[in-house]
């Protein structure tokens, strides 16, 4: 559908006489939004007001508007029996929506739901909750640009009365409706085809300047801020790029020209003063100099909670994601705001300058890269050392062996993959095919034992002397220990995703990295795993690290191992193993060794296999455990007998 705005007056006034043919319902009436839209609609409308408070500051005002608790909005349906029904209540919506569809029973008059919130999930939260009741509950979407606040005297104040509405599954007669009713009322109204673009503008507009939230800074102060500066341009960008992703343009309207022309400064701009200040001084005009509405709540209202923000910067991160883009700024905002929350850490403790450092931190953590091709280079060092120490001109050898299992997991993989472009093409042809959605394709999943960190190099020659140019990309499943040097270089054999091993649970720096970056790894992961390619996951738990000059021993497997085991992402399963790695970088051991080194692909499985096999472990608290085993049987069948530990 295209985009389109129309602009429409206001076509009554409140001075008016009533329009008691229209009763109107504010759900919220307590809040100061909800007041305001009792105090513009009381004038001309008969209105009832649902509250979660006992004594609403607005009851006075009003007398003449009749009150209801949430509980009793099957009463309320009865005795007004709406035209009208807003909500006014802050996200989220479920719980409210959920009332509202637990009353449906006591409805017998049609009416029209205005779904106010900020954000993009209201619209698809209430076509799930309301499924039903469409011929009851009509919706349009509405998004108020007023700025709303609440004077000494416990007065509401604000600005003009502006709303934008659009229609949801095209309804334009309720649409109409909602128009004329707000018109009366006094609030200038334009109309959208797209819900959604509207939601994107007012999300837009309600970020910019957002590093408030954690800094406390005025528009002034955060645009000459240099750094702040370059956040607030990077993330603008951000969310303009998600929003075009999920296909939401900004039309070139007034409403939109100071977002399009923020998008079009340069971040490397930041480095010039005037440029900062002209965008400065433009921003403070735009909001009185005002911190953001969660600064004010935290530092001068001391509250710990702003959700209402916090679902804008979450609204937008995952808008991000969905779209395989990164929002890191939103994201960063997002995860020291729920800090703040902690009863152990407040943000009003520290300075503005300690605010900046704490979330510079953040953003660090929500900006490193997370998927790490292999370096060439790095690559060829170390395979070229493990050539050396295993060469035959020191008595020394690298075997492969079991090469037909894997070019066995190799056709059944190409195979798969050809079943899957088909099934796509055929639903390509009857459009049930999303824009930029591509063919899903198989991976190979090998599994071998775990001794050594030469194992990666020994694995990964393996494979691509075996595969060769088949499957180029081979990338380790959670193997590389960013913060331990040689596991990091060794792993470079293959392409890795980053984890963090947590070396001290009681360091909440070191644990809150940990978290974002290994959250960051399992996003990745997803995404990757819709390409085709060579995974590798150690399901041993843990390097083998015999003592005494006893053999090294098969240890038990990790937990949730079956949850590779079982996805159906990959098209076969190889059980593999390396046997001499241990001797030349022993575990715990720095200095390299000679050693002859022999890599072995095994059985090939798939995961219907595991997931059949373990249906057979009635007990799904042990099913992981059963499953996992399986694998650890494969990989021990091909070792000998006084290596297998319990197997």
């Amino acid at each position: 559908m295209a985009i389109g705005v129309t602009e429409r007056p206001n076509t009554g006034s409140p001075d008016g006489p009533k329009n008691l043919k229209k009763h109107i319902v504010v759900i919220g009436a307590a809040g100061q939004t909800g007041r305001l839209y009792v105090d513009a609609f009381s004038p001309k409308f008969k209105v009832a007001g649902v509250i979660h408070e006992r004594k609403p500051a607005n009851e006075s005002q009003h007398p003449e508007v009749n009150l209801y608790p949430h509980t009793e909005l099957d009463r309320l349906f009865k005795d007004q029996e709406p035209d009208f029904v807003i909500l006014a209540t802050p996200n989220p919506t479920e719980e409210t929506l959920g009332e509202i569809a637990a009353s449906m029973e006591a409805v017998e008059k049609p009416f029209i739901l205005v779904l106010h919130q900020n954000g993009k999930d209201v619209v698809p939260q209430a076509e799930k909750v309301l499924k039903g009741f469409s011929d009851k509950a009509r919706l349009v979407r509405a998004i108020l640009w007023t700025n709303v606040s609440e004077g000494k005297n416990g007065q509401i104040q604000h600005n003009d009365l502006k709303i934008s509405l659009a229609p949801i599954h095209e309804d334009e007669e309720a649409l109409g409706q909602t128009v004329e009713a707000f018109g009366e009322a006094g609030f200038d109204v334009d109309t959208y085809e797209d819900y959604r673009v509207m939601e994107g503008i007012k999300l837009l507009g309600n970020l910019v300047g957002s590093t408030s939230d954690v800094t406390g800074l005025s528009p002034m102060e955060t645009f000459m801020n240099r750094q702040l500066f370059m956040w607030e341009l990077k993330a603008h960008k951000a969310r303009i790029a998600a929003l075009k992703a999920e296909g939401i343009e900004l039309p070139k309207i007034p409403a939109t020209k100071s977002l399009r022309s923020l998008a079009k400064v340069p971040t490397v701009a930041g480095w010039l003063p005037f440029i900062r200040r002209k965008v400065a001084k433009k921003t403070a005009a735009a909001r009185n100099n005002q911190p953001s509405a969660a600064a004010r709540k935290i530092f001068v209202d001391r509250e710990d909670k702003v959700e209402s923000t916090i679902y804008y910067h979450e609204a937008m991160y995952k808008m991000a994601e969905d779209q395989g883009l990164e929002d890191p700024i939103d994201r960063a905002i997002f995860d020291v705001l729920r800090i703040n929350e902690k009863p152990d850490f407040s943000l009003i403790y520290l300075n503005p300058k300690q605010r900046i450092d704490y979330l510079k931190e953040y953003v660090g953590h929500e900006s490193r890269r997370v998927y790490i091709p292999n370096s060439r280079f790095v690559r060829l060092i170390t395979e070229g050392w493990f050539k050396f120490m295993s060469s035959r001109v020191f008595g020394q050898r690298f075997e492969v062996s079991g090469t037909e299992n894997l070019q066995e997991a190799a056709q059944m993989v190409e195979d798969k993959n050809k079943v899957l472009k088909q099934d796509w093409e055929e639903r390509k042809e009857k459009g049930e095919i999303k824009k930029g959605e591509e063919a899903e394709k198989a991976s190979i999943l090998v599994d071998p034992n775990h001794r050594a960190h030469p194992d990666h190099i020994a694995l990964a020659l393996a494979i691509r002397k075996v595969l060769g140019k088949r499957f180029p990309a081979i990338i380790v499943a959670g193997m590389l220990f960013e913060n331990e040097i040689l596991s990091r270089t060794l792993g470079n054999a293959y392409d890795r995703l980053l984890v963090w091993t947590v070396k001290n649970a009681k360091d909440p720096g070191e644990m809150a990295r940990a978290n974002i970056i290994n959250r960051r790894a399992d996003k990745a992961r997803e995404q990757l795993m819709k390409t085709s390619r060579v995974w590798v996951t150690y399901l041993e738990g843990g390097r083998t690290k015999p003592e005494n000059g006893e053999k090294p021993q098969l240890q038990k497997p990790i937990k949730g191992g079956s949850l590779w085991l079982k996805n159906h992402h990959f098209g076969a399963i190889v059980s593999a193993i390396n046997r001499g790695t241990e001797k030349m970088l022993p575990p715990g051991r720095n200095i390299p060794g000679f050693a002859s080194v022999f890599t072995r692909f095994g059985r090939v499985r798939t995961p219907d296999y595991f997931r059949e096999e373990g249906k057979k472990e009635g007990s799904f608290a042990k099913r992981d455990g059963y499953i996992s085993e399986l694998a650890m049987k494969d990989i021990a069948e091909m070792l000998p007998r006084d290596e297998r530990g319990v197997y």
